[in-house]
């Protein structure tokens, strides 16, 4: 195998292993790379991370039979280039390079097993929880999940944190009905389409660069029906420039924390806390109290011109960047 490959591979790998939280604390399994054959010629690398439970891994050819466990950091030692060879026995596994050996003891004997992944298939596009992946909450088991679901022949990812919503559409195919940890789907990245195969309990991901990733479904309770609220009539809107009323919510509010007011009267937005006030041109009328941080955080992942529309149960902020936002409005 080619070593520059090979390092590549593995740079990609050690995302998953998990960290050690303390220098000075014993190192975990999970902590290492597992390197395990059963004589098919072909050597599994294995990484284990704990939280989110995850495993992730990728295939080598090499010879011989067993498992191996090793520190990452032993594995950068190993040359940077030229063709290797790799062989495993029941305590070492060997690289050699232009003919050097390079022997590798096991720092352990155990390792988690990769579960097995029997399922539905289908195919992703991962590009989407930089967009969205914001509003979730990561402290509830339910709400910590992307919401992948298909609705009038379209696919949406949709996070939220009970009080906000982002949604955005997504490229996918062979899909019902998904939860994936925003955790799990953070660490993976935006790596493009991936096959997938949805089992009882965990979701297999494999991309282009021949990585594949295990993530473990740890579910509780349905997601709400709330695209409802997208139907909803609007009941007043107005529509600003992206930057404007950001500089104006930082201006009047003393922190994220603060809400603010939005009001108008003709073509002119005002922005107010309970100190101040910034006024803005605008367009239509609003009249809503909100989160400063939430829209904040709407409005970041908005394009340059937004539409706030004020429904029955919810504000929604939506701009041409493709991704929707619901916010629950705060009493007057």
């Amino acid at each position: 195998m080619d070593m520059t490959q090979f390092h590549k591979s593995m740079r990609r790998l050690q995302r998953y292993i998990t960290p050690a939280r303390r220098r000075a604390a014993p190192i975990h399994e999970s902590q290492r790379a597992c390197f395990s054959s059963d004589g098919n010629g072909k050597i599994t690398v294995t990484a284990h991370h704990t939280h989110p439970p995850m495993f992730a891994y990728f295939e080598i050819e090499g010879q011989g039979q067993g498992t191996v466990t090793i520190s990452p950091g032993r594995l950068r030692d190993l040359p940077s280039s030229g063709q290797g060879t790799f062989s495993i026995s029941p305590d070492a596994l060997t690289v050699t390079v232009n003919g050097k050996d390079t022997v590798l003891a096991s720092e352990g004997s155990t390792f988690p097993s990769l579960p097995t992944v029997q399922g539905k298939p289908f195919r992703i596009r991962l590009d989407f929880i930089s967009k969205i992946g914001f509003a979730v909450n990561r402290q509830d088991r339910l709400y910590s999940n992307i919401h992948i679901h298909r609705r009038n022949g379209a696919y949406y990812a949709v996070a939220s944190d009970r009080f906000r919503l982002a949604e955005t559409e997504i490229e996918a195919d062979g899909i019902d009905e998904l939860l994936l940890p925003a955790a799990a789907l953070a660490k993976i990245g935006n790596i493009g389409y991936v096959a997938g195969v949805k089992g009882d309990s965990w979701v297999k991901l494999t991309s282009p660069r021949g990585t594949t990733v295990m993530v473990y479904l740890d579910l509780v309770g349905s997601y709400p029906y709330y695209y409802v609220l997208f139907k909803d009539t609007a009941l007043s809107a107005v529509c600003v420039n992206r930057d404007d009323l950001i500089n104006a919510v930082k201006t009047t509010a003393w922190s994220p924390a603060e809400p603010v007011v939005l009001t108008t009267d003709p073509c002119r937005l005002t922005v107010r806390a309970e100190t101040s006030q910034t006024t803005i041109d605008c367009t239509c009328t609003v009249d809503v109290k909100l989160s400063s941080r939430y829209l904040l955080d709407a409005l970041a992942h908005s394009a340059e011109k937004v539409l706030i529309c004020v429904k029955a149960s919810a504000v929604e902020v939506t701009s041409p960047s493709g991704v929707r936002h619901l916010i629950a409005p705060l009493p007057s």
